[in-house]
């Protein structure tokens, strides 16, 4: 009787969870430049907006590319290898921005200016 009044509450209260997985992470790549020169020894750090995971790329003579699942992110930077990476950045790039939304989907080539 307790497993018929269990199975009965389960088809009442909906038994079945829908899982929707993340798509498949994709290649983009980008430059970022700093004050007009290739950026050097950041972090970019990339934080969904929507969907999506949250990702930490390093940016290399200007230059970075990564695999990121399709979404809408916003991004800021991060030090690299010491705490003189950082200088001469201004603060509005050290965090996340509404004013700075990206849309990550295959091949997207991606151009930051901080100036």
């Amino acid at each position: 009787m307790r497993c018929s009044i269990a199975m009965i509450m389960l088809l009442i209260c909906g038994c079945g969870v829908s899982v929707t997985p993340n798509p498949d992470p994709v290649d983009f790549k980008g430059s970022l430049s700093l004050n007009g020169e290739p950026a050097k020894d950041l972090k970019l750090n990339f934080q969904p907006v929507e969907t999506g995971l949250p990702a930490v790329v390093p940016v290399k003579d200007g230059v970075f590319e990564a695999k990121l699942t399709p979404g809408k992110y916003t991004w800021y930077v991060t030090q690299g290898a010491s705490d003189k990476t950082l200088q001469g950045i201004s603060t509005e790039f050290l965090e996340g921005s509404m004013a700075r939304i990206i849309d990550i989907q295959p091949g997207t080539e991606l151009k930051f200016v901080m100036d």
